[in-house]
Order: structure tokens, then C-alpha cells, then sequence
């Protein structure tokens, strides 16, 4: 008797590490936003922006219907701000698809109180799958200089941590420039071109010159730009980083970004 109970009491124990371990290992991606509520334009206006509705949900709403954990983070920890113009069925393809969508943002409460971006330690930044930053001009008020952005990003890229971002997104790579050849000289990537983005100084949301060209900065930091046409869907992957142009690349992007953090959490596992 004692022996039997001596065995169900090691299974147990056995049963409980393994469910702590699971726990521990389960796999998360690390959802950066901006903090900022406005982008200041040249002119020195600040214009209300933040991020994009569709370039967060799209990839978010995979994301966690293939079982992923998403943490939500931001430079202030505040709630981030969202561009107006973006919330709108008009970026998806059905009405269905968008109310999906105001749902998910509604009930996330990871995304109402995001993490400090310098909360996080490298053990548990070793523990994601990926990262991933949406768009909206907001990046490019706050992001592309935040030095603990540039740390996490250097962390990531050490480690092959797929690292993906959409439209504005790639703007906050210049964060981890500096000093030095950039961790991502000579990757081939893409970015909310020039081209759209004076389509959108000229007569479209913006009403103002943005502070700079991402496409430019990221050219002259050491990247290999490409885009296509206007508002046409592309997206760029080079090793573990994965780019696209635009909202409307968000379908292309988000089939990358969910295989690279499946074979990124095998190998992980092996």
C-alpha cells in the first residue's frame, strides 16, 4: 500500500512539473504598439493618429485562434490611442469581419493595459515566438527612437526571433540603429512607401508633411527597400524579419508571420 501510494504521489509530482513547464513554455508573441496619440508634422502640428485598426487585428486575430498568447506593450504602459480613419468596415473585407474586430479590441485586456516596454527581462523576452508591430503613423512620433525598442530589437534579431511589422511598422526598426553598422544592413525589407505617404500629405489624411520619409530612413540606415505600387498588397521577408507595405498587405503579412513563429517554436522545442 504504501508503495502504490508512494507512486501516486511521484506521478503527481511529476504530473505538476510537467504542467508548470507547460505553462512556463507556452508560447506567446510580443505585441508592440506605439504610445503616442498624434504624429507631429513638420509644421509642428500634432496630428491625431495611432495605430491601425486592421494592421493590428488581422495578425492578432490569427495569431490567437493558433493558440497564441498575445502581450501587448508600449513605451508609457498607457492604453495606445486609435486612428480614427481606420476604424471603419472599409479595411475588411465584410461587415462581419470588422465587428470581429472592434470585438477583439474591446475585450483585450492586455491591449487596455499594456506592458512597459522596459518591464521585460531577456529571459522572458527568450520566451516568444515572435514580435510584431502594427502601423499607423503613430511609430513615427514615439518608436523609432525609443532605445529600449532598439535593446528589445537587438535582443530579438540575436536570438532569430521572427520580427514582424506592417506599413508604419518598420519605422520603429530605426530604433535600433545608431552608432555602428545596424543590426539589419543589407536585409531586404518594405515600408508605407513615399509615394503613398504624399498622396496622403497632399489631399489625404494628413493635411501636412509627416517629419520624415520611413522608406528614406530606413534606406539610409542600411536597408534594402522595395516596394510596389501604390496600395497594392506586398510584404518582404528576409531571415527573421517579415515587413509589408500597407493596410492592404495585411492579408499577404500575417501567413508569414503565423509560419515563421510555428518553425520558430519547433525548433525551439527540439
Amino acid at each position: 500500500m504504501k508503495t502504490i501510494m508512494l507512486a501516486l504521489a511521484v506521478s503527481a509530482a511529476a504530473c505538476s512539473v510537467t504542467a508548470a513547464r507547460a505553462a512556463e513554455n507556452k508560447s506567446k508573441i510580443l505585441v508592440v504598439m506605439s504610445g503616442a496619440g498624434h504624429v507631429t508634422l513638420k509644421s509642428g502640428e500634432r496630428h491625431p493618429t495611432g495605430y491601425f485598426l486592421s494592421e493590428l487585428t488581422g495578425p492578432a486575430l490569427a495569431l490567437k485562434a493558433a493558440g497564441y498568447e498575445l502581450v501587448f506593450a508600449n513605451p508609457t504602459g498607457k492604453e495606445p490611442a486609435m486612428d480614427k480613419t481606420s476604424d471603419s468596415a472599409q479595411w475588411y473585407k465584410s461587415a462581419e469581419e470588422y465587428q470581429l474586430a472592434k470585438t477583439f479590441v474591446a475585450g483585450a485586456a492586455g491591449l487596455k493595459k499594456p506592458r512597459r516596454l522596459a518591464s521585460f527581462s531577456d529571459k522572458e523576452l527568450s520566451t516568444f515566438s515572435a514580435l510584431f508591430v502594427p502601423g499607423g503613423h503613430a511609430p513615427m512620433e514615439d518608436l523609432f527612437k525609443d532605445a529600449r525598442l532598439g535593446k528589445l530589437l537587438a535582443f530579438f534579431h540575436k536570438q532569430g526571433i521572427p520580427t514582424a511589422l506592417i506599413c508604419h511598422g518598420p519605422a520603429a526598426l530605426l530604433a535600433s540603429s545608431g552608432k555602428g553598422k545596424w543590426i539589419y544592413d543589407g536585409y531586404k525589407m518594405t515600408v508605407f512607401s513615399t509615394p503613398e505617404e504624399q498622396q496622403q500629405e497632399k489631399g489625404g489624411a494628413l493635411a501636412g508633411l509627416v517629419p520624415f520619409y520611413a522608406a528614406e530612413e530606413l534606406s539610409k540606415a542600411g536597408g534594402v527597400v522595395s516596394s510596389t505600387a501604390p496600395w497594392n498588397s506586398y510584404a518582404v521577408q528576409d531571415r527573421e524579419l517579415i515587413t509589408a507595405q500597407n493596410p492592404m498587405s495585411e492579408g499577404e503579412f500575417t501567413p508569414l508571420l503565423l509560419k515563421a513563429a510555428a518553425e520558430y517554436w519547433s525548433r525551439k522545442q527540439h
